[in-house]
């Protein structure tokens, strides 16, 4: 959606409605999740159970005994741990679920979280971005989080981890440039959050989400800035925001160094590191023929 650069600043929503309306969705989020998050129930199939619970598992060991886990013993003949950026050990909203909880609940509850989280940045970026209505910008959160993309990621947790963040990161790009077009002053407040959450997201460990995410804000950044720069021949505005959204970017990158550099010397030594055949690359890549279901409900 396309904003005039005169319009007002994207301000956090601050009244008691609101809050109301935030808490409306998250209890149909618990309703939807009741199961896993109140009665004790657990997902035992997919990747959710064998792929992430025991990395989970191996996670809340290593955390609670504060030990740093380079390598994982139990599978295989032993795998690098740490450097796999799917476990998440760095991101940051794991800790206090590993320390806490036994890895069967807290990977459960951080979805729960997470689309209560979905579902209020969702809710932001509605009344504070697209100035919608609290039925509207309600009906945003809600769509967003129990909507069908973000439920089919569910099981993938990491991705659901990132992705959580998305409109967020709107949110915080539209008052990034609004504050650079409408106070003309240099945007660091924002810039610094935006840069925090791209970290985050880097930081949950799913490297595609990251690309999807960064893809995603740099059509919405650039946009429509490059749509005005075409039809009044002014290119520097686009240059102004493209070099924030590198700013961003970068210091994103750099706050989740600790999880990209170990990951990035583990994939230099994957089977993948050379590259893989046509065929293989595009196996999961959307075919035309399924198009038509993005008009089905």
């Amino acid at each position: 959606m396309t904003r005039s650069p005169n319009s007002p600043i994207p301000k956090f929503p601050n009244h008691l409605r609101d809050l109301l309306a935030v808490a409306l969705l998250w209890m149909l989020v618990l309703a939807f999740f009741y199961q896993i998050a109140l009665a004790g129930r657990v997902l035992a199939g997919g990747d959710i159970f064998t792929y992430f619970y025991p990395y989970w598992a191996e996670a809340t060991r290593a955390i609670r005994a504060a030990r740093l886990p380079l390598w994982n013993p139990y599978l295989f003949m032993g795998v690098p741990f740490l450097a796999n950026s799917q476990v998440g050990f760095f991101y940051p909203l794991n800790w206090p679920l590993w320390l806490l909880l036994p890895a069967h609940r807290s990977i459960h509850l951080t979805i729960v979280l997470h689309l209560c989280l979905a579902a209020f940045n969702g809710y932001l970026w509605g009344r504070g971005s697209l100035r919608l209505g609290r039925a509207g910008a309600w009906a945003l959160g809600a769509t967003f989080a129990l909507g069908g993309y973000l439920g089919a990621q569910v099981e993938h947790v990491n991705q659901l981890q990132g992705l959580a963040w998305l409109p967020l990161m709107l949110f915080l790009w539209d008052k990034v440039r609004c504050t650079l077009e409408v106070r003309r002053t240099f945007p660091k407040f924002a810039l610094a959050g935006l840069s925090v959450v791209v970290g985050l997201v880097l930081l949950a460990g799913h490297t595609q989400t990251a690309f999807i995410s960064l893809a995603g804000l740099a059509a919405y950044g650039l946009g429509s800035a490059l749509w005005r720069g075409a039809r009044q021949h002014e290119w520097t505005p686009l240059a102004r925001l493209a070099a924030l959204l590198v700013i961003v970017a970068g210091l994103g990158a750099a706050l989740a160094a600790v999880q990209l550099i170990p990951t990035w010397e583990l994939s230099r030594l994957s089977v993948r590191a050379g590259g893989l055949p046509f065929k293989e690359r595009v196996s999961f890549s959307l075919s035309p023929f399924y198009l038509a279901r993005a008009l089905l409900p």
